[in-house]
């Protein structure tokens, strides 16, 4: 194979326009809605190497807005943990909500619709798989039809007063079932030989499809841009106006017992 190297100066490229990366979203659980943000921008291209700091911005004005109420985002300089804004308030029931990213002259939005997917299994059986490991099988109400969970396992200790979190499962899996027509899960849990007849719950996590989207847009960013690959496509962003990114949301259910 044959290779070569031209320089090229001043490039007619087209002028960068700058806009905001958004990503965020909305927990939705039990009285209260935790909301996180993280808003950069857009850098031209250059020879040098990409900056987070240069592209973090720290004086953007962000709103969880709804048909109830408008809720304003906390600034965290150096971010907490990977979000440089947050929101707490009170569950207001909204039907919707929409983030709102506003500042230097320009606007970003997205909207997401909050799904009423249940958060409960209507039927659950616990089996012993092998010496310390379990078979969850469980059957998703009627009204199901589809949907995105991950599942948290708790365990308390005797006497103890505090649930513990013993197991995060993401993207629990669901399958159709022909003959009682309703979806079933199937989860493998396991636990030390001392904490088997423990008492254990579990919470779903419903979450809305903008989550995978961004999951996906990461995972093809890392896993793309060979040289025999197609022309790469944007991700299908939910943000829009003067703004790329991602925003969802997530319901948590209420702790069940079994």
């Amino acid at each position: 194979m044959l290779a070569c190297e031209q320089t090229i100066q001043n490039p007619d490229w087209p002028e960068h326009d700058e806009k905001f990366v958004v990503t965020g979203y909305v927990r939705i659980q039990d009285d209260s809605l935790f909301s996180f943000c993280r808003v950069t921008r857009t850098l031209p291209l250059r020879s040098s190497m990409y900056n987070p700091d240069e592209a973090t911005v720290d004086d953007a004005t962000v709103e969880l807005r709804s048909s109830m109420e408008n809720i304003p985002f906390q600034h965290h300089p150096g971010g907490v943990k990977m979000y440089n804004y947050t929101a707490v308030a009170a569950n207001s029931g909204a039907s919707s909500y929409t983030i709102h990213v506003e500042g230097s002259h320009r606007t970003a939005r997205a909207t997401v619709d909050v799904d009423d997917l249940p958060l409960y299994f209507e039927q659950s059986t616990i089996e012993r798989y092998d010496a310390t490991g379990y078979i969850l099988q469980a059957v998703m109400p009627s009204e199901f039809v589809a949907g995105d969970y991950d599942m948290i396992l708790e365990i308390l200790p005797p006497g103890g007063h505090y649930w513990i979190e013993q197991t995060f499962r993401h993207d629990v899996s669901l399958y159709y079932d022909a003959v009682i027509k309703r979806f079933r899960l199937i989860v493998y849990f396991y636990f030390e030989a001392d904490k088997v007849h423990w008492k254990k719950r579990y919470k779903l996590i419903a979450r809305s499809r903008e989550y995978d989207d961004y999951r996906h847009a990461i995972y093809s960013g890392w896993n793309s841009g060979g040289p025999f690959e197609g022309e790469m496509k944007n991700p299908p962003f939910n943000v829009t106006g003067n703004g790329i990114g991602f925003f969802w949301y997530e319901r948590v259910g209420e702790p069940v017992e079994f």
